[in-house]
């Protein structure tokens, strides 16, 4: 397993966390075992554990972005619900 310790979940907060290998794609993922939470899959364990780590760092720094340019939320926003509606009717048979 990696050196580096794995941080809580930037969702939850849990501390429930643990790196897993899937076998059918033969790569390394970090879960949540309280929210379900996962990371992104990387054939490098420490890769998986690096990518889970900067999670919330990610988050928090999109978050501010928004926070410091109000005058794009309603854009943005819109822009969301579009590609929600795209790909609810993609899914759609």
């Amino acid at each position: 397993m990696s050196e580096e310790t794995l941080k809580p979940c930037p969702f939850c907060g849990s501390t429930a966390i643990r790196l897993t290998r899937s076998g059918w794609l033969d790569a390394y993922y970090v879960v949540c075992e309280k929210c379900r939470a996962r990371g992104g899959y990387s054939q490098d364990e420490n890769c998986a554990v690096e990518g889970w780590n900067r999670r919330g760092q990610q988050a928090d720094s999109f978050a501010s972005w928004i926070a410091s340019h109000p005058e794009d939320r309603e854009f943005l926003r819109a822009e969301i619900a579009l590609g929600i509606d795209k790909a609810l009717k993609e899914r759609r048979p």
